[in-house]
């Protein structure tokens, strides 16, 4: 959903005021094989800020994902933070030379969780021709992950902005964005640097970040992005800076399934109306649009059947309430409202 945007932004860029913010959530597809949590087709909620190269951009897509993942009820979580640039940095450091190289490279570190240092080292080898020593040296700095507090952190590795330029810009933003997240009120253990977060993608050039859910680590990132500089170039001759994150619907879903936080009601409608003869439908449905005018969501059950299957039909989707509209012994038309709570009618 980025790229449809770049092609939007550059065509518009004169119409719609920059900086310019959006989100979209639509269907996706991936050619790679499917596995747990990654499907072929996927639904993807985008959102960016497009027209300002500001810190305050990326701290205010973080504060997007940090209130979609809570708001979801979602209480343990890491967003893992990197820069491009340190790991250009590293790169060049390790003598690995050439944008085109340093792309591969990140590409095949993106691999860490899904193939292990011993996996990542023998493609570096094989693919970039890397010896031993520039392989051990590689992972050894891509390994680096913030344990404590930022600023002991930050302390820590200082000498690594000596190497070189790419570096010190990027431990320089990820400081500036540090002081920006510290004033706001989200959780400081959310949020940590991880340099082997590299985003495979080409098209990152700034602050790249990935979401993982602490108990179940295994299933992947269910929100990533970053910083990209130069994408509306494949459009535009005109450089407009980005910033934004997705959140893969289908894989949080299969998480939070698997960690039995997800919801299993099948229905957002409070009440079931059930009818106990064809008669009462014009009413049952008269009763429902009342309701649905009040913003009660109602269902319907459409068809005359025995009791114990409309409410098993209830208790499968996971109704509130269940309204039986039938007869009284003085044979005139009644509504009884039952609790599925508490069962009381």
């Amino acid at each position: 959903l980025t790229v449809p945007l770049a092609r939007f932004v550059s065509q518009y860029k004169n119409e719609v005021d920059l900086p310019f913010k959006r989100f979209a959530i639509g269907n996706v597809f991936r050619g790679e094989r499917a596995q747990r949590g990654r499907y072929r087709e996927f639904t993807q909620c985008d959102f960016d800020f497009i027209g300002s190269d500001s810190i305050s951009c990326d701290a205010e897509i973080l504060q997007v994902i940090y209130a979609s993942l809570v708001g979801l009820g979602i209480d343990e979580f890491t967003i893992w933070l990197n820069h491009r640039s340190i790991l250009n940095g590293i790169c060049e450091y390790c003598g690995v030379s050439g944008q085109k190289d340093i792309n591969s490279a990140l590409r095949i570190i993106d691999k860490l969780d899904k193939i292990g240092k011993d996996g990542v080292g023998a493609e570096l080898q094989r693919e970039l021709r890397l010896d031993s020593t520039q392989v051990d040296k590689l992972l050894e700095y891509t390994s680096i992950k913030q344990q404590g507090d930022s600023e002991s952190f930050f302390k820590q590795i200082a000498f690594m902005a000596e190497w070189n330029d790419s570096i010190k810009k990027g431990l320089d933003d990820l400081k500036a964005l540090y002081e920006v997240l510290a004033l706001l009120q989200m959780d400081r253990d959310t949020y940590r640097v991880n340099f082997s977060i590299a985003r495979g993608l080409g098209y990152y050039t700034g602050i790249v970040y990935e979401s993982t859910l602490n108990a179940l680590k295994s299933i992947g990132s269910v929100c990533s992005g970053g910083r990209y500089d130069n994408l509306t170039r494949t459009f535009s001759k005109e450089k407009m800076s980005g910033v934004g994150a997705s959140i893969g619907i289908d894989r949080l879903l299969a998480a939070l399934e698997e960690l039995e936080l997800l919801d299993k009601k099948a229905t957002s409608a409070r009440a079931l109306i059930v009818c106990m003869d064809m008669a009462y439908f014009g009413y049952a449905h008269t009763l429902a649009e009342s309701f649905r005018r009040s913003k009660v969501s109602i269902e319907v059950y459409p068809e005359v059947s025995k009791l114990k299957k409309q409410f098993g039909y209830a208790n499968t989707k996971g109704h509130e309430f269940v309204m039986v509209i039938g007869e009284s012994e003085f044979n005139s038309k009644t509504l009884t409202l039952k609790n599925m709570t508490s069962g009381m009618q």
